[in-house]
């Protein structure tokens, strides 16, 4: 199986934030995780991109919360500056679209599957 860098990253992304608002710092850290596991690295832009992709794509979007306040919706990609405060949670069509994704790489056993090839996204 071949997966293109950058569809990886959005696979892992989008699983992360599947059943809970999750933060950047855990996003990114579980994904450099899963990337490590692929013998690969990732950086925080690349994550950043990856979410602002899936927030373009409906699949994901951003939120405020608070302990004060209810929770806010961002409406679109949010400011770059707001990234370390904000939360991200899958929608509806994300977890639609994460049902049918085919580019986990893992296998049962949690190790990378035989013959997975994981090609830069310009190739």
């Amino acid at each position: 199986m071949t997966i293109r860098r950058g569809s990886l990253l959005r696979t892992f992304a989008l699983n992360e934030v599947s059943d809970d608002y999750e933060n950047f710092n855990k996003v990114e850290r579980e994904c450099r995780g899963l990337f490590a596991r692929c013998g690969l690295a990732v950086t925080p832009r690349e994550v950043v991109d990856a979410l602002d992709s899936l927030i373009i794509d409906g699949l994901v979007k951003a939120y405020w919360l608070s302990a004060l306040g209810p929770v806010r919706e961002i409406e679109g990609v949010p400011a770059e500056t707001d990234i370390p405060h904000i939360y991200f949670l899958q929608t509806d069509k994300g977890k639609s679209a994460s049902a049918m994704d085919s580019n986990w790489p893992f296998g049962d056993d949690g190790r990378l599957q035989p013959g997975v090839l994981i090609v830069p996204d310009s190739e």
